[in-house]
């Protein structure tokens, strides 16, 4: 006879990720570490005890710690999870652990190992999002827009900054309005420097409060936040799409203010360089915030600034530090003659041509800054990438992956 086999078993119930992937901004919250929440979920027939495992995994740019110190983006550990009799959902919290480098946004895989009482469903792994910001100095007060009312004010009180700030950048946290069009962000610095962050941009798509963006501005970012499309949460060129902006009311200074503008690039004179740059970054700075209609019911809250806002202020040093590496095409090769630019945040251009090996170098760069790094070549195409220069750092350029593209020319 021949032996029948045994069937496998059909776990009964099943947990899994709640979802694909969870998002949380890189922040201090007082001296605290922000916090992403992942929740994990039964169903089935849950009334039994079910365990499982839940732990990053080995897929990922952010670095792993136990806890936020040396390179850690994120600090977390397998936790083991136990629902009782009847629970439907446990949750685990990782931290986000902050820092003063411009990063992109870093991903952690976590996975769901060894259930116990039951099984993993088909979202057993997920991915968990740092979102890069200005969080060097912070201000967590909620931030209310009104329909028509004297311009609201936040400050920020900045001691044991640097005294010749050569890079900044705002994050405005957890942004909804009911018509973001209307919204005017002034920012003023401990001289009474006076510039617009933010105007007349993100249409009149609302955003709603469960659906709030955190919104970085740099002089960096290469995009500039739309005139009319939805606001989304990222990097950001300061932008005001209205032609000149000076009718803030008190407490905000009167204008004029400077004017970013709304092209990408700019002037050195649009620039948060050009206005607060090489100045002492001590003392309070202070965002301004104002919805420009009217209405009908100007005591209405239409929006708010609902984590605040946050700042960021490095200097530049003098010492030289030598950016270099290798560009490669997608073989892996060295590229020869391709041309390497570098333009700092000053706007200064400097070319290099790479060796018969791909290999290119730049010296005297000021520590503490950006740089915007980009490959010209004849068969190749390469998308900018945005280097801090913190300490002596090899730079590789190469095209992979769907944002460094690079194909032959027509």
């Amino acid at each position: 006879n021949t032996p029948t086999a045994t069937p496998t078993p059909v776990p009964t119930n099943l947990v899994q990720f709640s979802a694909a992937s969870y998002i949380n901004d890189e922040s201090n919250v007082g001296d605290v570490p922000q916090q992403t929440v992942v929740t994990v979920t039964r169903t089935g027939t849950t009334t039994g005890v079910t365990t499982v495992t839940a732990g990053p995994g080995g897929t990922g740019t952010a670095n792993v710690g136990a806890t936020c110190t040396g390179n850690a983006d994120i600090a977390a550990a397998p936790v083991v999870l136990t629902f009782a009799a009847g629970e439907l959902s446990k949750t685990f919290n990782v931290t986000n652990c902050p820092d003063t480098l411009y990063e992109v946004d870093e991903t952690r895989q976590f996975t769901l190992t060894g259930a116990s009482g039951g099984g993993v469903g088909a979202q057993g792994t997920t991915n968990v999002i740092v979102n890069d910001t200005a969080n060097q100095f912070r201000n967590v007060t909620p931030i209310d827009t009104f329909q028509g009312l004297q311009s609201t004010a936040s400050p920020i009180t900045v001691a044991g900054g640097p005294t010749n700030v050569h890079r900044i950048r705002v994050t405005l946290y957890d942004f909804y309005h009911a018509f973001p069009d209307n919204i005017k962000v002034l920012l003023v610095n401990p001289q009474g420097r006076r510039y617009i962050l933010m105007g007349d941009a993100g249409g009149a798509a609302p955003i709603l409060q469960n659906g709030h963006v955190t919104l970085t501005f740099t002089d960096l970012a290469g995009q500039v936040l739309p005139d009319s499309t939805p606001l989304t949460r990222g990097k950001f060129e300061p932008t005001n799409w209205q032609t000149t902006i000076n009718d803030f009311l008190p407490p905000a200074p009167a204008g004029p203010y400077a004017q970013p503008g709304s092209t990408v690039g700019g002037t050195i004179a649009q620039t948060m360089f050009g206005n607060f740059g090489q100045l002492d970054g001590n003392g309070v700075w202070t965002l301004y915030v104002r919805d420009d209609n009217g209405g009908d019911s100007p005591t209405v809250v239409n929006g708010q600034i609902l984590g605040g806002w946050g700042l960021e202020l490095l200097a530049a040093t003098a010492s030289g530090v030598e950016v270099s590496g290798r560009v490669l095409t997608p073989d892996g090769r060295g590229l020869r003659n391709a041309t390497v630019s570098m333009v700092d945040s000053q706007g200064v251009v400097r070319t290099a041509t790479t060796s018969s090996f791909g290999y290119y170098s730049f010296d005297s760069v000021e520590a503490g800054s950006s740089v915007v790094m980009n490959v010209q070549s004849r068969r190749y195409r390469f998308a900018p990438r945005i280097v801090q220069v913190i300490d002596t750092l090899t730079v590789g350029n190469r095209a992979r992956g769907p944002v460094t593209l690079a194909r032959p020319d027509p």
